[in-house]
């Protein structure tokens, strides 16, 4: 019952966290390199990896301690800044700005293995 309780308060926290500084489930997602769904089950109460609690504390700019069990670090913007400002916070992060630069290269990657796969069935000798 008690993990139950945590995870429940660990979710309350996440979505309140999210809410505040205005970041979908979906960027969520992407700065902490998880798919959607996965943030989706925290959000109803499922606990992540360590690993991942620890990039959540970076992105929001907490303590570990503070999504875990409210205690701790809580991040500025939750002390009367707002989205926007929390929003610039994160552009003049150089962490943040890597993590996108990171996330921009898997996709261009991406579409470029496509447009090769496309050019390699063109070539190749049974394509005809």
């Amino acid at each position: 019952m008690r993990r139950q309780q945590q995870n429940e308060s660990f979710c309350n926290r996440l979505n309140r966290l999210k809410e505040s500084c205005g970041v979908s489930a979906l960027q969520l997602s992407r700065e902490v390199n998880v798919s959607h769904v996965a943030v989706g089950k925290w959000l109803c109460g499922s606990m992540p990896r360590p690993g991942t609690i620890k990039e959540l504390s970076v992105f929001f700019g907490c303590s570990v301690d503070y999504l875990l069990h409210g205690k701790g670090d809580a991040p500025e913007f939750l002390t009367g800044k707002t989205p926007r400002d929390f929003a610039k916070a994160r552009q003049s992060n150089p962490v943040a700005a890597l993590r996108q630069q990171i996330g921009e290269l898997e996709r261009e990657n991406r579409d470029l293995r496509k447009q090769l796969a496309e050019i390699q069935k063109v070539l190749s000798p049974g394509a005809d």
